[in-house]
């Protein structure tokens, strides 16, 4: 046994009065409330949950209308433990056709689940479905989707959680694989299938060495044209994307803007990130764009274009490459996701939130 002062000075641990919290010794704890609902904004939004070519009843989610709850994040060196209770409700519109396949009746409503939580992630969460008018049409869709319309929503919410457990907005430190982990579990979740796929892995050549083959999958990258037409000055749509305190109206949400080139922002608490690289008042923001989701290092290109073809009247032109085709978890809907989450979570509540037409 050491003397007492003369131990190994590699096991002593020095207090530090920066107070700094070296690769994460100490658990750290993050509030993923904020990327919660971005993210939940993205995949369970323009959902159809049924096909109306097939029975000749159509449904399709319109918006995520709530999150509330709480999801947190805590890490202590590259292990993870993983705690939420969410709430959500999610718009729905639907319709009938008749035999000769014309609509002939509409309906809404909304997708109501109570308790979505660690607790029951390993069970199919309970779907409670509503409809604004209750009548016969409204009946017959309510419960077609009850019975046959969850799958895809279900599917949404499981990506999700794989999302969370595998840490969400949080990144691990730099050479380490996460371990999620829910309160009171102590197995390990897998690395992700985007994560493995870009390694650099060793295989038999030809002559039995061992060479280094670079898988490439995702690589491809995808484009975006969107058009969408407000009732504003482009100065009014120019300052959304600008103005910090307009677009933390808009994403209820935290957000920073730094207005010039090369500047840095930030929307939906770092769910989205990039940085200026031309901006034009009033006419033109071209930046690098990222959702947090994609493979470190990977940003798309983003022109927005802000035309006034009358007085009163801005046509916002989106023009948006280098989309990868999967996300750094293996989701290959990324384009899908992409254009939902700017017509959804930016440009519908841009209208809603100020006004520039519905």
């Amino acid at each position: 046994m050491a003397k007492f002062g003369e131990g190994d000075p590699r096991w002593i641990v020095e207090h530090r009065d920066d107070g700094r919290n070296i690769n994460n010794w100490h658990w750290t704890e993050t509030d993923c409330m904020g990327w919660a609902k971005a993210r939940l904004g993205e995949l369970c939004s323009g959902l159809v949950l049924l096909d109306a070519t097939e029975g000749g009843t159509g449904a399709t989610t319109t918006e995520v209308k709530s999150v509330k709850g709480e999801a947190f994040v805590n890490q202590r060196k590259g292990k993870m433990i993983v705690s939420y209770e969410l709430e959500m409700r999610i718009g729905w519109a639907g319709e009938v056709r008749d035999a000769e396949g014309g609509v002939a009746a509409k309906g809404k409503g909304t997708v109501h689940l109570p308790y979505l939580g660690v607790e029951n992630e390993d069970e199919t969460p309970e779907v409670r479905v509503e409809v604004e008018v209750d009548d016969k049409v409204g009946a017959a869709l309510k419960e077609a989707i009850r019975t046959k319309g969850k799958k895809n929503l279900l599917d949404a919410l499981s990506k999700f959680t794989k999302e969370l457990k595998a840490g969400g907005p949080v990144k691990p430190l730099s050479g380490e694989v996460p371990q999620a982990q829910g309160p009171t579990t102590e197995a390990p979740v897998e690395a992700s299938t985007a994560t493995v796929a870009a390694a650099s892995v060793a295989a038999p050549g030809n002559n039995g060495s061992m060479q280094k083959v670079k898988k490439t999958k995702g690589r491809s990258k995808g484009k975006l044209h969107m058009e969408e037409r407000f009732y504003g000055s482009p100065r009014d749509l120019y300052e959304c994307f600008t103005n910090p305190g307009k677009m933390q109206a808009f994403t209820q949400s935290a957000a920073k803007v730094d207005v010039r080139p090369d500047g840095e922002f930030s929307w939906f608490g770092g769910s989205v990130s990039g940085r200026f690289i031309e901006l034009e008042q009033d006419k033109k923001l071209s930046m690098k764009w990222r959702f947090n989701n994609w493979e470190e290092g990977c940003f798309s290109q983003v022109v927005l274009d802000f035309d006034s073809p009358a007085t009163g009247t801005t046509v916002v032109k989106l023009q948006q490459s280098g989309i990868p085709s999967e996300d750094r978890y293996g989701n290959e809907d990324v384009i899908r996701v992409t254009e939902n989450g700017w017509r959804t979570q930016i440009f519908h509540r841009i209208r809603g939130v100020f006004g520039y037409g519905i």
